[in-house]
């Protein structure tokens, strides 16, 4: 014969669950209906995340312009040659990403090196400017550049660029007056004769436009002696030519 406490706590136990599967049912039916009522709109997809302005200027050409912020010791809006005249700057000049004779260089300022006759006034520029990053291979690099404040015999080295590559072996390659380069104040001479060097951009300042002189800079495209390496860094360097070489962008390819 049963015990009557067992028969209790078995009809406790069903109605319990009864309970629990009405309760899942009415929960269910909750669902369904407030998913499909008018009105109803699921979250909205988070949006697509914007792609960097440098990857999508880059991306066409595979070009990379190098920032050079690091080594800037002038700036584009102020003389910075101290014995230079009032007004004698670089203000015209588009900063940040601009492109120059189809490259495009990230335009933030001046690296200016020391020249022989800028040691005589007593310019304070460095010989050198060392380590600025590069991290990868190239087929060339692209200076946006130019000289000035003293004349250089036609095929002097005014300046060198140092590779750094990433198997510890150098390469250098000299910048020479003339050829890929010349004074950023212009005279009525012809551009550099190298056929790589292009007039990139004209502009003038103050200092010019007294004189009825305009200024200008020079796109040269360097080949990479071995493009298959790796360029950790490079240098900057002045060849102490009387000119001060200086540049204001600087890309790779």
């Amino acid at each position: 014969m049963t015990d009557p406490a067992v028969n209790l706590w078995r009809k406790w136990i069903a109605r319990g669950a009864l309970v629990t599967l009405l309760g899942l049912w009415a929960a269910l039916f909750l669902h369904r209906w407030l998913v499909h009522r008018p009105g109803f709109a699921a979250s909205p997809a988070p949006p697509p995340i914007e792609t960097a302005p440098v990857a999508s200027i880059t991306s066409a050409t595979n070009t990379v312009p190098l920032d050079l912020s690091t080594v800037i010791n002038a700036q584009l809006d102020q003389p910075w040659n101290t014995t230079s005249y009032p007004g004698d700057d670089l203000a015209e000049l588009p900063r940040g990403l601009h492109e120059f004779d189809g490259v495009v260089f990230d335009i933030r300022g001046v690296v200016q090196l020391q020249g022989r006759e800028w040691k005589k006034r007593g310019c304070p520029f460095p010989e050198k400017v060392e380590g600025i990053p590069v991290r990868r291979a190239c087929r060339s690099l692209y200076l946006l550049h130019a000289d000035g404040g003293a004349h250089a015999p036609t095929g002097a080295a005014v300046a060198l660029l140092v590779l750094h590559y990433s198997d510890g072996t150098l390469a250098e390659i000299p910048i020479q007056h003339d050829i890929h380069v010349k004074d950023w104040w212009s005279y009525g001479r012809p551009p550099p004769s190298d056929p790589n060097t292009m007039v990139a951009w004209v502009g003038q300042n103050k200092a010019t436009a007294r004189m009825g002189r305009s200024i200008r800079l020079y796109k040269t495209r360097f080949d990479n002696p071995y493009p298959d390496k790796p360029i950790e860094t490079l240098d900057y360097v002045s060849a102490m030519e009387d000119p001060g070489p200086f540049m204001v962008g600087l890309t790779v390819e």
